[in-house]
């Protein structure tokens, strides 16, 4: 995974940076050259990810594993096919790259929800709740 967070003046490991990310495969749909020349790279956001991938063929059972270890990366399980991720907006774009190429488009679905912050005054959990806090202190 790539890291910016700290970019003061260091333009060489910022055009680095870019040389690795054009030398993979690009998608359409994400814009990681375009928030690398904007810096808004540290700032965190909570996203929402669900997925239903068809798992009929053992393909599709490929896919499902695959969808949720790129999720795993990046966030917590809240459902069976339900994560929670907390990221920035350069981990944002990795993650959904890395998704779009898990998934067939055909047969698949894949939804990512910002989640209103803060999550906790929006987002209600009835039910066996296992979520971690991980900004919370660690008491071992």
């Amino acid at each position: 995974m790539f890291s910016i967070l700290n970019t003061n003046g260091t333009n060489k490991r910022r055009t680095r940076i870019k040389d690795e990310i054009k030398s993979e495969n690009s998608c359409d749909s994400c814009s990681l050259l375009t928030m690398l020349n904007g810096y808004q790279i540290g700032v965190d956001m909570q996203i929402l990810v669900a997925y239903d991938v068809v798992t009929e063929t053992s393909a599709g059972r490929k896919r499902l594993r695959k969808v949720a270890q790129a999720c795993k990366n990046y966030g917590q399980r809240v459902q069976k096919s339900v994560f929670e991720c907390n990221v920035n907006q350069m981990q944002y774009e990795i993650m959904l790259r890395n998704l779009l190429k898990c998934i067939d488009e055909k047969e698949d679905n894949l939804r990512i929800y910002r989640l209103k912050e803060p999550k906790e005054e929006f987002a209600m959990v009835y039910g066996i709740n296992r979520t971690i806090d991980f900004d919370a202190p660690l008491i071992i």
